[in-house]
């Protein structure tokens, strides 16, 4: 069948981490979003720009006013906590707990610390923490530049989910998938620097095969079917049936949600294709 042609650079460059889908009456721009980034990520593409200029209403995964970030903040540590007389230790396994307990000694951290607090949160922590140290910011998450733009232009805005479904998607978490979420997190943490200067490239590339691949490869072992099905595909359907009745009304959307959302079997892109709409990467 002999090899097939590589594609240019210079085509590869055209694509970005953004699709359009169109109806009879209105438009819906989807961009997948990193919720931590670096200041040098920016200025983004004119074709990213100029399609969020065009859209009426800006779509965020949750509400990101200031006051809706507060109270997110405070629900999520209102919900991570065990009662008194409770510890994670007495929810996670002794294996996890050795994993755990190693990286703090590296780390300079601090068990007792940690033990009110439910594994969920610890995954999300620890995260945060390392990519803190790898000069990652949440400020500069793509998600929050546009409500930076939203609010200065003083356009309308909108979530897909609430605060309130966010927190129960967590809080309603078994031990048992806690426990996987914290050992996942603590079995690829070392990775996290290659790890997220893939997903930018891949980002920056519009290459969602290869974010797909870097994001999602844990998700796809068995023991984490679960966990992705909580995670991420039970909330795609939810956010595609939203997107959906964006597309039934006449305003201009331009929706920013996880780029994992987004991509592969039973993401939204793939979602909205099954329901007869055609998604276009720009």
């Amino acid at each position: 069948m002999g090899t097939p042609p590589s594609v240019p650079a210079s085509e590869k460059e055209l694509l970005h981490f953004l699709w359009r889908v169109t109806s009879d009456t209105t438009e819906v721009f989807l961009l997948g979003s990193v919720h931590v980034a670096r200041a040098d990520l920016y200025p983004l593409d004119e074709v990213i720009e100029k399609s969020f200029e065009a859209s009426e209403v800006l779509v965020t995964e949750v509400p990101m006013t200031p006051g809706a970030e507060e109270a997110a903040a405070q629900s999520l540590v209102q919900a991570a906590l065990y009662p008194q007389g409770d510890a994670l230790q007495q929810h996670i396994s002794a294996k996890t707990l050795e994993l755990l307990t190693a990286h703090l000694v590296q780390s300079g951290g601090n068990l007792a610390g940690l033990s009110r607090l439910r594994p969920w949160f610890v995954s999300i922590a620890l995260t945060m923490g390392e990519l803190a140290q790898l000069k990652y910011d949440p400020r500069a998450g793509i998600d929050q530049h546009f409500v930076r733009r939203a609010m200065k232009l003083e356009k309308e805005t909108g979530a897909l989910e609430t605060i309130g479904e966010q927190v129960a998607i967590f809080a309603n978490l078994s031990d048992a998938l806690q426990e996987l979420m914290l050992r996942q997190t603590l079995e690829e943490l070392d990775e996290l620097g290659p790890t997220m200067q893939t997903v930018f490239e891949a980002w920056l590339a519009g290459n969602a095969d290869l974010l797909s691949e870097t994001l999602m490869a844990g998700m796809k072992q068995p023991e984490y079917a679960e966990l992705h099905r909580t995670m991420f595909l039970e909330r795609n359907v939810r956010m595609a049936d939203k997107i959906e009745a964006y597309l039934m009304g006449t305003k201009k959307h331009f929706v920013v949600v996880g780029s994992g959302h987004l991509i592969g079997e039973g993401g939204i892109v793939d979602l909205l294709q099954k329901a007869g709409h055609t998604p276009t990467q720009l």
